[in-house]
Formats: structure tokens, sequence, C-alpha cells
């Protein structure tokens, strides 16, 4: 039986996930279309305590002013100066872009 794009119900390597998310054919499998292309506006890999959030609530409308970063931080509960540290050391070219809008 053929495979890949010569399979009859090939869809180009995208596929809806049950959820609403889209998922992109990658060497290792299906990823979410949302974290590649943050991945890509980023230039680096998400990491695992990141999300992407849907600015519109659509799950597969996966522009890039449509998608933003969000964060989950290590642990709930947090002192709020250890909150800080935590995002000045993931997060320093975010903390001095915000820095400098406040001046």
């Amino acid at each position: 039986m053929p495979s890949g794009s010569k399979h009859w119900n090939w869809r180009g390597g995208r596929k809806l996930h049950s959820k609403g998310y889209v998922g992109l054919l990658q060497r290792d499998g299906y990823d979410f279309e949302h974290r590649i292309t943050m991945s890509k506006m980023l230039g680096r890999p998400l990491k695992d305590h990141e999300t992407v959030h849907h600015i519109n609530g659509v799950k597969d409308d996966n522009r890039e002013c449509n998608l933003e970063l969000w964060t989950i931080p290590p642990t709930s509960g947090q002192r709020v100066r250890d909150l800080i540290k935590f995002v000045v050391h993931e997060y320093p070219k975010a903390v001095k872009n915000e820095l400098a809008k406040l001046r």
C-alpha cells in the first residue's frame, strides 16, 4: 500500500487534531503547527515550561500575529522575588524590551 504523498488520503503533511490544533508532519512524527511557528519566531526550540497561546482562541489560526508565548513557572506559590529572578534569567531580552517601554 502506498504511503506518504503517494497515499490516496495524503493531506500534504497536515492533519487536524481532535482538539482543533493543526499537526504538521515532521521527521519523527507530527508536531503542532503553533509550536513550530513559535519556535521559528523565537529562533530556538520551545522550553519545557513554555506554551503557545492563540490570542483569538481559534486553535487552527497559526499566524504569527495570533500567537503569544506563555510560560508556566516551575512551581506554584512562588515568592515574587523568585518569580522575578526566573523571568529575568529565562527571558532577558523580553525584560529589556519591556523596561525600555517604561522609560
